[in-house]
């Protein structure tokens, strides 16, 4: 399932893509994702897309809005919310902060 994940990371995600192209249930698939992870496969999507966003807010100079696009996010401000309940700043101060532009 994560090497779906990170196939797809760029993609807007759903767990029931995940359920149809490993052939099992949906609500089975959550289930043991959970009890092994100890959180949901959307937050762990979240998580790894955000991940995958502070790189590229460091390394690149690509703009925010670009970013949530390329990773799948329906718009900036559901990237900047993610991002901020994660990082505890947003894009643009995470940028400012570790950027290298």
């Amino acid at each position: 399932m994560k090497d779906y994940i990170f196939t797809h990371l760029h993609d807007a995600i759903q767990v029931a893509h995940i359920a149809r192209h490993l052939q099992v249930n949906s609500d089975y698939l959550s289930h043991l994702f959970r009890e092994q992870e100890k959180i949901t496969i959307t937050q762990y999507i979240q998580k790894e897309k955000v991940k995958r966003g502070e790189n590229l807010l460091k390394y690149s100079d690509y703009r925010i809005r670009d970013i949530a696009f390329y990773l799948g996010f329906s718009t900036q401000s559901h990237f900047a919310r993610v991002f901020h309940q994660q990082v505890g700043m947003s894009p643009n101060e995470y940028r400012k902060q570790y950027g290298r532009f």
